[in-house]
């Protein structure tokens, strides 16, 4: 299985995990960092996806919300995003 990795930095996923899935014999594993913000994650992420062409895509990395029902350090799975500031001002 051709598996990619995505992060927006370096700093999103640990070293000696991220070394210890790509060098699995079971799968062929590509880590892909985006840089931050929609815009750059989309135009790095469909590039690497046209040329790879994987079977399973993983976006994984630190994240805000402005909901506090969610603590600190939690893990989710985001099922839907909503655009609420793209860097524009009024």
């Amino acid at each position: 299985m051709r598996i990619l990795i995505c992060t927006a930095t370096e700093i999103e996923i640990d070293k000696n995990c991220l070394d210890e899935i790509m060098n699995s014999d079971k799968n062929q594993v590509e880590w892909l960092v985006t840089g931050m913000g929609a815009m750059a994650t989309t135009y790095h992420l469909t590039k690497k996806i046209n040329a790879y062409k994987p079977d399973l895509v993983i976006n994984a990395g630190i994240a805000g919300s402005f909901r506090k029902e969610f603590s600190i350090g939690e893990v989710v799975q985001v099922t839907e995003d909503i655009f609420a500031d793209m860097g524009f001002d009024d």
